[in-house]
C-alpha cells in the first residue's frame, strides 16, 4: 500500500504522485509533478546548508514529504495525516580537518 498524507482541504497525496482534491493546493502539488514528468527540474529543498536540495522524487517518501509539507506552508494547508518514516541524514560536505575520510574522530 502505497503512503498517503491527507490535507486539511480535503486533499490527499499518494506516493507515487497521486493527487486527489479540486481546490489550489490539489493543483499546486499536480502542477509541480506534471512539471517533473514534463522532465523540468523540481527541486526540494531538504537542509538548509548549500547543496542541501534533492530533484522531486514522487517513490521517495522523504523527499516527497518535504515537498508536500513545504507546499501546504505556501497555501496555508494543515497535514492532518502523514506516514511516519526515518528522515535521511543530511548531507556531509567535505570532512573537518579533524576527521578522517570514513568520518572517524582523530
Amino acid at each position: 500500500m502505497p503512503a498517503t498524507w491527507k490535507f486539511s482541504d480535503g486533499t490527499t497525496l499518494q506516493q507515487g504522485g497521486i493527487v486527489t482534491g479540486a481546490g489550489r493546493f490539489a493543483s499546486g502539488l499536480r502542477l509541480d509533478l506534471e512539471g517533473k514528468r514534463a522532465g523540468l527540474p523540481v527541486s526540494v529543498s531538504m537542509w538548509e546548508e548549500p547543496g542541501g536540495a534533492e530533484q522531486l522524487d514522487p517513490s521517495n517518501i522523504a523527499v516527497l514529504d518535504v515537498w508536500a509539507r513545504n507546499l501546504a506552508r505556501v497555501y496555508g494547508v494543515a497535514v492532518v495525516d502523514a506516514p511516519t518514516y526515518d528522515y535521511p541524514p543530511e548531507p556531509r560536505g567535505e570532512p573537518d580537518e579533524d576527521e578522517d575520510e570514513d568520518g572517524g574522530i582523530h
